[in-house]
């Protein structure tokens, strides 16, 4: 499937409704092409760990920008990045870039089983910064060096 995704990059609202339409696209995506998918927690059972579901959406197969990209708002802690900050300097003022890349770590996070642990990967807060959950920042920037 191709799909193409055409938006004006100064409308800030436009930009917004492009990012909710990709991560709803990542929301209804199947779960059986998890590569945890067999170890998803049935009712009862533990699931994967953290350090697990973290290797897969942090793994070696991935590209530069997305792997700086975790670095960058894992070191942030609890103040987390600035939105504007990230999109300008390391997505090279490309909302498409920082969206799609933001969009496939959600997935992947909700598709190998994070929601165990917090609904996203890494939050929006209202100023406008990124802020990673907790228990994941160390364990991304131990595994990313």
């Amino acid at each position: 499937m191709h799909i193409e995704l055409t938006i004006d990059t100064d409308d800030a609202a436009e930009i917004a409704r492009a990012i909710a339409l990709l991560e709803h696209i990542a929301n209804t995506a199947s779960p059986a092409t998890s590569p945890l998918a067999s170890r998803t927690a049935g009712p009862g059972e533990a699931g994967p760990e953290l350090a697990d579901i973290l290797r897969v959406v942090a793994g070696p197969g991935y590209g530069q920008n997305r792997l700086d990209y975790l670095r960058l708002v894992a070191a942030a802690g609890d103040e987390g990045v600035s939105i504007a900050e990230l999109r300008d300097t390391h997505f090279g003022r490309s909302p498409q870039r920082y969206g799609g890349t933001h969009s496939s770590i959600e997935k992947g996070w909700r598709s190998n089983g994070g929601l165990r642990f917090a609904r996203q990967l890494i939050d929006d807060t209202p100023d406008g910064r990124q802020v990673m959950y907790g228990p994941a920042r160390q364990h991304i920037l131990e595994q990313l060096g």
